[in-house]
């Protein structure tokens, strides 16, 4: 573990105000051989999770470096029990990340069913990728990270998470959503279709993902070479109601 990391931690341990915590540091191969990076943090995870949280973090950098983003991501993972109704969630449900402590809170989210699917640790792992993908995004554009919008974050997010998802669930997804499209101009990835369906957005953002050129589209997004329009509101706005470009 680095010293930044130990320093990091114990910071974290003490403004929990607990004199004791279930945690698992940062893994090393010894540990978990999916985790040979010691930027991750996993704390309040069970052994499988502690796992999935390792592959996932392993498969997100991967990602990113492949094309490209190598940006250095220290992050912590926090697992807490919740209670969900059975009908599909947002992703920010089942997990979100906080940029300002460089955390990720992750659910454990077992009566839910995220697009209709019987939740498993396979779609759980979904949404740690969800939510890493968050944090590499702030990690790799730093400054410019307001250059997209909120509802391109969310694109790119469930864009990779559905490609990197176990094949086998990716199929039973897709086949459940074969009616839906991608979107046929860049203009119906916005607020609304972001927030209105988020499980319909995903769908889309991911067909419309592999379209326009897969991992190559998401690196044209990220250079900015690609540049998302603007929304265009069929109802009259007042100064900041519209959202920061």
């Amino acid at each position: 573990m680095t010293s930044s990391i130990s320093i990091r931690m114990a910071a974290l341990l003490l403004a929990t105000g607990l004199s004791q915590i279930s945690f698992v540091s940062s893994v090393n191969a010894q540990d978990s051989p999916e985790c040979e990076n010691k930027s991750l943090v996993v704390i309040d995870a069970t052994s499988p999770e502690r796992v999935d949280a390792c592959r996932a973090f392993t498969a997100v950098v991967t990602y990113f470096r492949n094309i490209g983003f190598g940006a250095n991501l220290d992050i912590f993972i926090t697992f807490q029990d919740s209670n969900f109704g059975t009908s599909g969630q947002a992703s920010s449900a089942y997990g979100y990340f906080d940029a300002t402590r460089s955390e990720i809170l992750m659910f454990r989210a077992s009566t839910a069913r995220p697009w209709g699917l019987d939740w498993d640790r396979q779609l759980a792992s979904s949404f740690v990728n969800h939510e890493l993908v968050h944090a590499a995004l702030r990690a790799n554009l730093k400054g410019d990270s307001s250059r997209l919008r909120p509802e391109w974050h969310e694109f790119i997010a469930y864009s990779i998470q559905i490609a990197l998802m176990n094949t086998r669930l990716r199929a039973r997804l897709l086949e459940r959503y074969s009616q839906v499209v991608a979107f046929g101009e860049l203009t119906e990835v916005n607020e609304f279709s972001s927030r209105m369906n988020p499980e319909i957005f995903a769908i889309g953002a991911y067909k419309t993902y592999l379209a326009n050129g897969a991992d190559k589209f998401i690196q044209k997004l990220l250079r900015f070479e690609v540049q998302p329009p603007p929304m265009s509101y069929p109802f009259p706005v007042l100064p900041g109601q519209i959202p920061e470009q």
